[in-house]
């Protein structure tokens, strides 16, 4: 009900603020922050931007990874999360109803849009990836047998949380709305 709110105001035009639950796109915005999301065409988004579109009957926050396909509403666009334990899915531009152009962070607003803020947010996105990489080998060098809390495959992409896992994806919910 929530989720039809939000992309109803977003369909109207209006931009919404939003509490996230979810930590798949950790480190840009954590579990519990609240992100502000303005409408956007589907032909606006870029790969770089963070996307909210409907999945099933929730909204999710993930980052545009590339685009593909002619018809502009047709076309597919690659989205995945920022967390290392994430994979990239494919959805329609039609289901994009905007994009996360800032997140409130311990009572400042963090802007996620021009280019010192694409800077930034890459630094701390590969930092947090090589950290995770660099963890999940030494749990892997120190445990020759893996725990039943965390699960580890041969690749460093495997090490995961089952609490992490696609299906507590960045879902949004709003929690006001104007723009």
């Amino acid at each position: 009900m929530l989720a039809d709110l939000t992309a109803d105001l977003l369909g109207r035009g209006y931009g919404v603020r939003s509490r996230v639950r979810g930590s798949s796109m950790h480190p840009t915005i954590k579990f519990g922050e609240t992100i502000v999301v303005q409408p956007a065409a589907p032909g606006d988004l870029q790969p770089g931007d963070i996307a909210v579109y409907r999945h099933g009957e929730n909204l999710v926050a993930h980052r545009a990874t590339r685009c593909a396909g002619a018809a502009p509403d047709r076309a597919l666009i690659t989205v995945c999360g920022d967390a290392p334990w994430m994979t990239e899915e494919r959805i329609e531009r039609g289901q994009i109803l905007g994009r996360v152009t800032a997140v409130e962070r311990k009572g400042r607003t963090v802007d996620l849009v021009g280019r010192r803020a694409r800077l930034r947010r890459s630094v701390a996105v590969w930092l947090f990836r090589f950290k995770y990489r660099l963890y999940c080998r030494l749990i892997r060098a120190e445990k020759p047998e893996t725990p039943e809390s965390l699960s580890l495959s041969p690749t460093d992409e495997g090490c995961s949380w089952p609490a992490d896992s696609p299906d507590n994806d960045a879902v949004a919910s709003p929690t006001a709305g104007a723009p």
